[in-house]
Parts: structure tokens; C-alpha cells; sequence
């Protein structure tokens, strides 16, 4: 009785302690899941009265009252349930721009029945319609038999981090001016164009708090976030000036608190001086894309001429239309074409463009007695200067010569991301080497590699009936065409230092004539060229003060991260390689992370990789594809950083599958 009173004692003890063990347990598992939502889960901090900003790559902001949450913002990483614990849920969340790092998370509480609201000018570039457009208008299909328009190029839409496809149900309806009540907050639309072309920021005001939530309008005192977004043109200022009259405008509201997506918030008295000098800055450097505006601050324009006016800017979507301007005997004129006749009678053509090049080269041969084409020469990696090519007959009759780096980009149309590239391929017979020096008939020409308006430029420098002549390509033009040049961005892979080395080794070279493209040759002058390469200088100086890193070598590449090549075949289910470059112009070594983000494509696949300091580094990411992958055309975004920051970097690749 004893033994059986004792086994079912010990018996009540372990079902007890059974009980007990699966609760813990149950405890323990829920503490797990708890400790892993919370370890993904951005943290937040407090940055003013009932103001939270999340700590993701780019800040999110919450404003509060009555534990309810008006989200300004929605970084990668926020969702409706990763709230500070003052907040119980989001009713209301507002965009400042498109932009996939500001953006992402908008489909997550659209999903939860969220409002979300955004500028109407960022219909264009979020919702899915003008994402798909924006696409297809970036990248062309080429149809056979069709010959491509002036600005129907790949990258020909100056728009910069827009996501792979849109996100539905954004109502972006929202105009400049307009004024919104939540809680007992008062909010405001204040348009602020620059940082992209449907930027915009909000005026919150309660009690003495006057809050403005700036997107990114402005990093921090004297710099902004991605300057190279605010290039809405390769060559004009437009971007640049919206950008400086947005800070001004933002100043003048006298704000208690400044809260930028990217850099620190800033508060009372620093916030006017830091919204004006960086506004300063900013109109400085739209003076610097600019060399007529800032050579005439210098003081009164150097003289020099045209020499053939009747052709200045006659290059444009129809073609060459104005028949030959004879420059000297044996040097000829059309527009955005040069031929340079032999003695004995081939033609080199100079930027063959258009399908009309045909007519030109039978006026060349019925009106100057010239003979066949023998060569014709790319001078940079614009197709408004080779796709005369296309259209010459007998293609196997005539060569095609340039420099070695712009032959990777003409003939490999699909590895860069570079604007204004054809997408059909020249095939260059001869890749040439800077300084190489070439000999065609009577004529002995020297290669130059020319940065400038892209790194992919070429100078010809060569004596034409007694006088010394150097092909620049767009480089430079007469201070009254174009402006003087023909601009520094970073798409264009052509900054301020790049034009300062050109116009320096034109000084030594000291040519008689510059034969600049669309028409614009004219007369060197040497005063002219000092000025062009104190103007670069000048330029880069801006152009780092307003880089966050304080190197715009780094802050104004687009892809200072890029994916080569860009457009590759994929395979569903089988691996696909992705090479990870970078030029890593921060001066240092740095580690570099990039990871995908096309969840509903593949699982996050990420690389890791040490940079060396201004050098070519490469890494190899390796991402499989599901196999419910529709056929066609993907954009596969990467987030980067480098030693841990996030990377203004406009980093993707884009995979076919068929």
C-alpha cells in the first residue's frame, strides 16, 4: 500500500513537473521569437517631443499622439507591427520622393489598410504604370529595321533609385501648399524639387513646435544625400537651382527642428545657417555646370571665332542637314561630322551620324571629289555620334577606330550603366591606346584619352593642310554654343577633375583649332583654356564640400557600386553570377556589403568583400531564381554599404529571362 501510495506520488510529481517543463518551454520559445522580432525589428529613438526616428539606413520618422503614429517615411526595414512601444499602431504615413531607400516599405501598410500618401509628382516614378514606363523608356527594345531616334537611348530618363516595379494603391495626390490635420497636429506640403524632380517635405506644427521633416533636401550642414540625383540633365543646372531655392524656401519657415532622412536632426539656431550655406554652395556649383556663367563672372569673355557658323548646332534629331562647310582643302564640316580627305582620295569620317550620312558622303563625293569612306572614328560613347554607322552601306568595306575605353562601351553596349549608348553594336576594328600615335595616307594622328563630359572620350590631334587640329568630341564648345561645354554628371561617368586634366593637356598641346562637335568648331585661345581648367578645379571643390564623405569622386557615381555587366541572362533555378565592382574613390580601404532585394524573385543573397583604396575591386554575389519566375525583364536592386554605411548608390542589375 505504502510502495503503491509512494509511485503514484512520484507519478503526480513528474506529470506536474512535465506540465511545468512544457511551459517553460512554451515561455522559452515565445521569449525566442520575441528576441529574434525585436533583433529585426529598427530601434527608435526620441529626437523631439512626441517624435520618433527609426535607426534604418534611411530614417523614418513617427510623430505621436494619443499612442497613434503618423509615419513620415517608410525605410526598408519599418512595418506596421516595428513601432516604438509609445505607439500602437500607424494611421497615416507620407512619402517625401520616390526613392527606393525612402519608399520601400509603403506595401506593407498599404497591405494593412494603411493611407498612404505622396506627392503627385511621384505618380511617375512609384506607381506601377509609370514604373513599367519608366523602365521601357530607360531601356528601349530595338526593332529591327528602325532607326533610332535622337534621345531614344538607353538611361535617356534622368531619374535616379527608382524601384523594380510600383507599388500599388499609393494615393499621390498631394500638391505643394496643401494642409493637413491629424491628432492635434497641423502639417503642411511644402514642395522642395532638387534632390529628385517630386521631392517634397512637411511642415508639422503644434504648440511652439515647428517641425519640418526635410526627406532628403538636405544631409547636414553644407551637404546633401546623393548629389548626383539632383543632375535632372547631364548638362544643365535646373536640378541644382531647384535645390537651392527648396533650402531657401525651408529656411524661411523658421523651424524649431530640422529631421532628414539621411544625417543627424538638427535643432534651434544651427538650422537657418545650415539650410542658407548649403543653399549657397548649391548655386555656386549651378554656376559651375556652367563655364560661359562662370567665365564671364571672371571678367570680359576672350575673343576667338567660329569657324563655320552657319553650322553651329545644325546636328540635331534629323541629322546632318546642312550640306559641307569646307574648313580648309582637305577638311570638311556637316553638322555633328568631320571628313578628313587624303590626297589620294579615301574619306576618315569623324562621328558618322544619322541615317542621312548617306547623302552627305555622295555630296562629298560628287561636289569635292572625294573617294570611298575608308575609316570613320568614335569620339565618346554617345550614339548622336556614331549611328551614321549603322546606315553607310558595306559595312565590311570601311573600319571602325577608337579609344580602347570607349570601344568596351560601344561594343558591349550592356555592361555599363552609361547614358546614350546604342543598343546595336558598331563592332570597332581597332581599339586604340591613349597616346597612340596612327598613320592613314598622308596624315599622322595621336589618340587622347579626354575626360570630360564622359570618361569615355577621345581627342584626335593631327596637322590638316598646315594647321594643327584636335577632335574633342563634346567636351568643349564656343562660350556662345551650348554654354560652353557639354556638362559634368556622374551617369555620364564625366566629373570636374576629369575636364580640369583635358584642359590642361589642351594647353600644352596647343592646337590652332578645336573641332568640336554639332557644328562648333573654333579657334584656340589660350586665355579660354585657363579659365576651362579653373573652372574644373573650382568645380571639384564645390562639388566635394557638398559630398558627405567629402569626395565627390565617391558621392556623385551613381553606381560607385555597380553591377558588371548590367544586363545579363538568367536561368530559373540555376545560379546566376553577378560581378560586384567598385572604383572605391573614398581614399581608403573600405569593406564593401551589397545584398539583393527582389524577395518575391529569390532569397536575399548577399557578398562581402575588402575594397582597396582608388582601385578596381570585384566580388562575385550568386543568387538563384524561383522557379514561379515570370519570363522577361527583372530589376534586381542591391543595397550597399561601405564599412557598415549606407552608400548613396544607385546599385542594380537587371536580368532577362527567357
Amino acid at each position: 500500500m505504502n510502495d503503491r501510495v509512494g509511485f503514484v506520488s512520484i507519478a503526480r510529481r513528474l506529470r506536474t513537473n512535465m506540465v511545468t517543463l512544457a511551459a517553460l518551454s512554451l515561455l522559452l520559445l515565445h521569449s525566442l521569437r520575441t528576441l529574434t522580432q525585436d533583433a529585426k525589428a529598427p530601434a527608435w529613438d526620441r529626437v523631439a517631443d512626441n517624435v520618433y526616428r527609426s535607426r534604418t539606413a534611411a530614417r523614418s520618422y513617427l510623430l505621436v499622439s494619443d499612442r497613434r503614429g503618423l509615419l513620415i517615411g517608410a525605410a526598408e526595414g519599418i512595418d506596421p507591427q516595428s513601432l516604438p512601444a509609445q505607439v500602437e499602431r500607424v494611421e497615416l504615413v507620407l512619402l517625401t520622393h520616390h526613392h527606393r531607400d525612402s519608399s520601400s516599405a509603403a506595401e506593407r501598410f498599404i497591405a494593412a489598410n494603411i493611407t498612404v500618401r505622396a506627392p503627385e509628382l511621384t505618380a511617375a516614378y512609384l506607381l506601377p504604370d509609370g514604373v513599367a514606363a519608366y523602365w521601357k523608356k530607360s531601356m528601349p527594345v530595338v526593332e529591327p529595321g528602325r532607326f533610332l531616334t535622337l534621345f531614344e537611348r538607353f538611361w535617356s530618363d534622368w531619374t535616379y533609385l527608382v524601384h523594380p516595379i510600383g507599388i500599388a494603391g499609393v494615393d499621390c495626390s498631394l500638391k505643394p501648399g496643401e494642409k493637413l490635420r491629424w491628432q492635434d497636429w497641423s502639417l503642411a506640403v511644402i514642395g522642395t524639387p532638387g534632390h529628385s524632380k517630386d521631392h517634397c517635405s512637411y511642415l508639422a506644427t503644434r504648440g511652439d513646435q515647428r517641425l519640418i521633416f526635410s526627406g532628403d533636401a538636405i544631409h547636414s550642414a553644407g551637404r546633401v544625400w546623393s548629389p548626383y540625383s539632383m543632375e535632372w540633365h547631364h548638362q544643365k543646372d535646373e536640378g541644382f537651382v531647384a535645390a537651392s531655392v527648396s533650402l531657401r524656401v525651408l529656411a524661411a519657415l523658421q523651424p524649431t527642428h530640422l529631421l532628414p532622412e539621411h544625417g543627424e536632426p538638427l535643432a534651434g539656431q544651427e538650422i537657418v545657417p545650415a539650410l542658407l550655406s548649403t543653399a549657397e554652395s548649391l548655386s555656386q556649383l549651378g554656376v559651375l555646370k556652367n563655364f560661359d556663367a562662370y567665365s564671364k563672372q571672371v571678367g570680359p569673355q576672350p575673343t576667338y571665332k567660329f569657324l563655320a557658323p552657319e553650322q553651329v548646332g545644325t546636328a540635331n534629331p534629323m541629322g546632318n542637314p546642312v550640306p559641307w562647310t569646307k574648313l580648309s582643302p582637305h577638311l570638311l564640316v556637316s553638322g555633328n561630322t568631320y571628313a578628313l580627305l587624303s590626297k589620294d582620295g579615301p574619306v576618315l569620317l569623324m562621328d558618322p551620324y544619322s541615317a542621312n550620312i548617306v547623302d552627305r558622303v555622295a555630296e562629298l563625293q560628287r561636289d569635292h571629289q572625294a573617294g570611298p569612306v575608308e575609316v570613320t572614328c568614335i569620339s565618346h560613347a554617345h550614339n548622336d555620334h556614331y549611328t551614321g554607322i549603322f546606315a553607310l552601306p558595306k559595312r565590311s568595306s570601311f573600319q571602325v577606330w577608337t579609344l580602347d575605353r570607349i570601344a568596351a562601351v560601344v561594343d558591349d553596349p550592356f555592361r555599363w550603366l552609361a547614358p546614350y549608348v546604342d543598343p546595336r553594336l558598331p563592332r570597332v576594328d581597332r581599339s586604340l591606346q591613349d597616346n597612340e600615335v596612327i598613320r592613314w595616307h598622308e596624315y599622322e594622328l595621336r589618340a587622347h584619352h579626354l575626360p570630360g563630359q564622359t570618361d569615355f572620350g577621345m581627342g584626335l590631334e593631327v596637322t590638316i593642310d598646315g594647321r594643327k587640329c584636335l577632335f574633342t568630341g563634346d567636351n568643349f564648345y564656343h562660350v556662345e554654343q551650348y554654354s560652353g561645354g557639354g556638362g559634368w554628371s556622374g551617369r555620364n561617368r564625366g566629373l570636374p577633375l576629369g575636364y580640369a586634366r583635358t584642359a590642361e593637356k589642351i594647353l600644352k598641346l596647343k592646337p590652332d583649332w578645336i573641332l568640336a562637335e554639332h557644328g562648333g568648331a573654333f579657334e584656340f585661345n589660350s586665355e579660354d583654356f585657363q579659365r576651362r581648367r579653373d573652372f574644373a578645379v573650382r568645380a571639384a571643390e564645390v562639388a566635394d564640400r557638398l559630398s558627405p564623405s567629402g569626395r565627390h569622386q565617391a558621392d556623385w557615381d551613381p553606381q560607385q557600386v555597380r553591377v558588371e555587366p548590367l544586363i545579363s541572362r538568367a536561368s530559373i533555378q540555376q545560379p546566376t553570377q553577378l560581378k560586384i565592382t567598385t572604383n572605391n574613390a573614398h581614399g581608403r580601404a573600405t569593406t564593401i556589403k551589397a545584398a539583393s532585394l527582389r524577395p518575391d524573385l529569390c532569397d536575399t543573397a548577399n557578398v562581402e568583400f575588402k575594397a582597396a583604396s582608388d582601385r578596381e575591386t570585384s566580388a562575385v554575389l550568386t543568387l538563384t531564381l524561383r522557379a514561379n519566375t515570370p519570363r522577361g525583364r527583372h530589376i534586381i536592386p542591391l543595397s550597399v554599404t561601405a564599412d557598415d554605411q549606407p552608400l548613396p548608390s544607385d546599385t542594380f542589375a537587371v536580368l532577362i529571362v527567357e
